[in-house]
Formats: structure tokens, C-alpha cells, sequence
């Protein structure tokens, strides 16, 4: 009966001929050496994992880059909803007139806007939308008469914005709202990475060693869509996490400790 061959020892294989003939047969041999032994390295699935996550912090690195402030979709309300927090000590409640924070209008009008966001909302408050923004000699102020704006985003659970209360505080609040944003940004970006470390791990325990264990990796590590979501100030990226632990829970630690796996799972459902 023949041996099984593992993706991982087919990768070192592979490794190995490359470095020996080929592309990489004009190369000095402790050259060769070395790159064969990243191939077969990179042929464990737990090193996949990790090189799929780091991958998944360097790109967030330059979306974080490039992205303008609240050009994420809902960042200014995800935000009022922290902000509402911090100034009144408790969870704001949908339709019960929660609006968002005086104290974050200047800051909004600041920066410009997605044309929708601003007809939507924060045109009442003076923001104006890109191609105003760059045209105008003068920045935008809050108009004297600006009033109230509905702060739809209480409809959320409080755990997130409890989380990153401590952050909104540490980083200036309302008076310093760039520094908040990027922090928070960066504080979902590391739940996103768990997130896809943790579900790249449950790929590998329910499913068999070759080469579609790997597509489905690169799948959900390059999903360009998940990165953007994670890269905003919202509670999506917290939600994605949970999500994660829970069908974790539901797929590896049930089956070996039933009752703990049903008790985990409950709690992490419940939050």
C-alpha cells in the first residue's frame, strides 16, 4: 500500500525540484536551500494560516491609507453612537429622540461627504460632498439654525460601542475625531484578523489536506468586500468575530466537550 502524500510534503517536493533544476537551478546552493525550505514551510496549514492573515493586516495597512474619513458606509452615526455614550452614560434607544452629539457637528462638517450621505443627513449640518468640498475658497461651518439629526444606528446593540468607549476617551473624543476614527479603524481591522485566523483554522480541521483546502483559504482570505467592512467604525467587524467563535464552537468543540461547546455557544450567541 502506498504512503499518503500530504499537501504539505508534496509542497516541500515541489520545493525542492524548483530549487534544484529550473528557475532556481542558476542559484547557489544554500540559495536553493532556503527557498525550498520556505515552500515546504508555507505547505503546513497552519503557516497558511498565519501568511493568510498577514497578508489580510497589510492590505487593511493601505486601505487605511487611502480611506477619507467617514467614507465608510454609517461611520459618522457609529461614531455619534459612542460619542452619545460618553456624554450621557447610557445606550442611546431608537425613536425615543436620541439624536447625535452637538459636540460632533463641527468635526463632521469638516470633512466632506458621499453625495448620498449628505442629502440623506448631514447636509442639514453644513456637509458638503467632495466636489464642493475641493471647490470651495472657504471650509464649512455648522449653520446657526442646524438642527437635530435622527441617530438611527441606536438600533445597535451596546457591546461594541462599550468596547470602544475607552479608545473614543483615550484618543480625544469629540475634540480630536480623526485620531478616534483611525483607532478604532485599526481596532476592527484586528478583529478582522482574528476573525479570518480562527476561520481559516476550522477550514483546516473539517476538511482533508490538498489543494481545495488551500483555494477555499485564499477565497475567504482575499474577499475584498469582508476587508472593506473591517476597515470602518462599525460593530460589523466584533459582529464577524462572534459570528466566527460561535460556528467554531459548533463545529470543532462540540464535538469533543458537548456541554461546554453548548454553554460557549449560548454566550457567545447571547453577546
Amino acid at each position: 500500500m502506498r504512503p499518503r502524500i500530504t499537501a504539505s510534503r508534496r509542497c516541500m517536493q515541489v520545493g525542492s525540484g524548483l530549487t534544484s533544476r529550473g528557475a532556481c537551478g542558476d542559484l547557489p546552493p544554500s540559495m536553493r536551500d532556503v527557498i525550498g525550505q520556505v515552500l515546504g514551510w508555507f505547505g503546513h496549514w497552519r503557516w497558511f494560516c498565519a501568511l493568510m492573515t498577514v497578508i489580510f493586516l497589510m492590505r487593511a495597512v493601505f486601505v487605511l491609507s487611502v480611506l477619507p474619513p467617514f467614507e465608510g458606509w454609517d461611520e459618522h452615526q457609529h461614531l455619534a453612537y459612542i460619542a452619545y455614550l460618553d456624554e450621557n452614560g447610557r445606550s442611546p434607544v431608537l425613536n425615543d429622540r436620541n439624536d447625535v452629539p452637538r459636540s460632533l457637528y463641527a468635526e463632521l462638517v469638516r470633512y466632506p461627504h458621499c453625495k448620498m450621505c449628505v442629502v440623506d443627513q448631514l447636509g442639514k449640518i453644513g456637509a458638503v460632498t467632495y466636489d464642493e468640498f475641493w471647490l470651495r475658497e472657504t471650509p464649512p461651518v455648522v449653520p446657526a439654525e442646524a438642527g437635530p439629526l435622527r441617530l438611527y444606528q441606536a438600533q445597535q446593540t451596546p457591546l461594541y460601542y462599550r468596547l470602544a468607549l475607552p479608545m473614543f476617551t483615550l484618543f480625544g473624543g469629540a475634540e480630536n475625531v480623526l485620531a478616534v476614527v483611525t483607532a478604532l479603524r485599526v481596532l476592527n481591522v484586528l478583529f478582522g484578523a482574528a476573525a479570518l485566523f480562527l476561520a481559516l483554522a476550522v477550514v483546516g480541521h473539517i476538511t482533508r489536506d490538498g489543494p481545495w483546502r488551500y483555494a477555499l483559504g485564499l477565497l475567504v482570505g482575499l474577499q475584498p468586500l469582508s476587508l472593506l467592512n473591517c476597515t470602518r467604525v462599525a460593530n460589523d467587524a466584533l459582529a464577524v468575530l462572534l459570528g466566527t467563535v460561535l460556528i467554531a464552537v459548533m463545529l470543532v468543540l462540540i464535538r469533543r466537550r458537548y456541554w461546554l461547546g453548548v454553554v460557549l455557544g449560548g454566550v457567545v450567541l447571547g453577546l
